[in-house]
């Protein structure tokens, strides 16, 4: 038993600095400040240190804010002002912001994280999915697909039963 818990540890370690890898890279290239905010959750909820590209991107990004001036900025180019100041300088669909395509995969990875976290408290992968369920307001079988697509490629069979 205490072999199998090591093995998951670790398998969640590997999980997460993969994780974060994969947002980093993303960041790197320019084209997703949804990367830092997600790798600052994940660190905040993994209690992990936070990575200094994360935190040179909220300084460098409170630093902007700093400068908009969004109270003698016309009301309906406010959010436009602070979104460029974020780095989302795409608006999604009709120009109304919108949420990006690779946002559920960023779920889909938290979800993932939180299953194995919860399994070991609760006992069964049937009762970490519902609680992982609950505690986000998603459904069971939302959760129940993240499981299943992204848990082939990080879990060795053995754990994942």
């Amino acid at each position: 038993m205490a072999d199998e818990v090591k093995e998951l540890d670790d398998l969640i370690t590997r999980h997460h600095k993969k994780i974060l890898a994969d947002h980093r890279r993303k960041y790197d290239r320019g084209v997703d400040p949804f990367a830092a905010w997600n790798a600052l959750l994940l660190c905040h909820d993994w209690g992990r240190k936070i990575p200094s590209w994360v935190m040179g991107y909220f300084v460098a990004a409170a630093k902007r804010l700093d400068n908009v001036d969004v109270h003698n900025a016309e009301p309906r180019k406010r959010t436009a002002l602070l979104a460029e100041a974020l780095g989302f300088k795409q608006p999604g669909p009709a120009g109304r912001g919108g949420r990006p395509r690779n946002a559920n995969a960023y779920r889909d990875e938290d979800l993932v994280s939180e299953v194995f976290h919860a399994r070991q408290k609760e006992g069964s992968l049937k009762a970490a999915r519902i609680a992982v369920a609950k505690a986000r307001g998603l459904s069971v079988p939302t959760v129940e697909r993240a499981w299943s697509k992204r848990n082939r490629r990080l879990v060795p069979p053995s754990i994942s039963r």
